[in-house]
């Protein structure tokens, strides 16, 4: 994604969302334009939303999470907003995928993260 975003920089670049491919996350992460007209402008995100993506991408996106202290900072930072419902998984790791320095492996560490967090 992040190849044909670059890519697609002052053009047009065509990403269908689906229930196995949720892309709200990285449409956001990268302030998408929905060229369709259904939306406007990529529905932003909730401000505390925003807060506590930029405060775990800050703190250990850099690394993608791959020493606990970061992965236990990402946890601690988007618990509020995930288990209230502001955010699912999807989007955080959507999100985080939409930023320089954060690869798959890194958005797989933040996924199985959050997910533990909730059991």
């Amino acid at each position: 994604m992040r190849q044909a975003a670059d890519l697609a920089r002052g053009s047009a670049l065509v990403v269908l969302e689906s229930a196995m491919t949720p892309l709200a996350g990285w449409a956001a992460g990268i302030r998408a334009v929905d060229l369709s007209g259904v939306y406007p402008q990529v529905p932003a995100l909730n401000p505390e939303a925003q807060k506590a993506l930029d405060r775990a991408l800050l703190f250990g996106g850099h690394n993608n999470w791959t020493g606990r202290h970061e992965r236990d900072h990402a946890r601690n930072a988007l618990d509020a907003v995930v288990r209230g419902g502001v955010l699912d998984v999807d989007t955080v790791v959507g999100y985080a995928l939409a930023h320089a320095g954060v690869t798959e492996a890194g958005a797989k560490n933040l996924r199985s993260s959050l997910e533990r967090k909730r059991r």
